[in-house]
C-alpha cells in the first residue's frame, strides 16, 4: 500500500505507530501542523483520533508501517522470547529476583499467557439502559458533554439534549472530515 491520500492521515498513521500506538497523541502531533482554523475543543481529541484510527485505509497503513518496522529492525517473535529466556538466565545466574519475575512476565505477555487487568469498575451498565437518550446521559455524566455529543453524531442522532442542562445554544456542525469544531468567540460587542 502506498501512503495514503490524505497526508493528515498517512501522519497520524506514522505518529501512532511512532509512539506505540496512543491515538489521542497521534492525533495531538498532527493538529499541531496545521494551521488552526477552527478551535478543537482538547477533549475531542481522543474521540478524533479513534475516529481517524478505525477507517479501514488507515488502520491498513498502521499495519503496513509497523511491518516495515519490525523487518527493518529484524524483531520477530522467535528473537523476542530468546532474548527473555537469555535475561531469565541471567536473572537466576545473578540471584536477581525481580529482573527474572519482569523477564519472564514480560515472555508470558508476548505469548498470549499473560495478560493486563483492565479497570471496568467505572462503567455504567448499558444493557439496564431503556433507550439511547439514557445511555448518552450517563456517557454525558462520566465523560462530558463533548464525548455524549460525539457519540450522537456517531449514531445520527441529532435531536439529544443532555438531562438537567440548559439546551445548547447552537449544535456544532462536523467539517469535512466529520469532526465536530467549536467555532471561535465572537469579538462583537452587543
Amino acid at each position: 500500500m502506498a501512503r495514503l491520500k490524505r497526508l493528515s492521515h498517512e501522519l497520524f498513521a506514522r505518529e501512532y505507530v511512532r509512539n506505540g500506538g496512543n491515538s489521542k497523541e497521534a492525533y495531538v502531533k498532527v493538529w499541531e501542523f496545521y494551521p488552526k482554523k477552527a478551535e478543537i475543543l482538547p477533549q475531542s481529541f481522543k474521540v478524533i483520533g479513534w475516529d481517524i484510527k478505525r477507517r479501514p485505509e488507515v488502520r491498513r497503513r498502521i499495519e503496513e508501517l509497523r511491518d516495515r518496522m519490525a523487518k527493518r529492525a529484524d524483531i520477530t517473535e522467535d528473537k523476542i522470547l530468546s532474548n527473555y529466556e537469555e535475561a531469565i538466565t541471567m536473572a537466576r545466574a545473578q540471584a536477581k529476583p525481580n529482573d527474572l519475575t519482569n523477564a519472564a512476565t514480560a515472555q508470558a505477555k508476548l505469548v498470549g499467557l499473560l495478560r493486563d487487568r483492565v479497570d471496568i469498575s467505572d462503567t455504567t451498565d448499558v444493557a439496564q439502559m431503556e433507550d439511547a437518550n439514557e445511555i448518552l446521559n450517563a456517557v454525558a455524566a462520566r465523560k462530558g458533554r463533548t464525548a455524549a455529543l460525539e457519540l450522537a453524531r456517531h449514531f445520527g442522532i441529532t435531536d439529544w439534549q443532555p438531562a438537567n442542562v440548559e439546551p445548547l445554544q447552537e449544535v456544532p456542525e462536523p467539517d469535512a472530515d466529520g469532526l465536530l469544531i467549536q467555532k471561535a468567540a465572537s469579538d462583537a460587542v452587543n
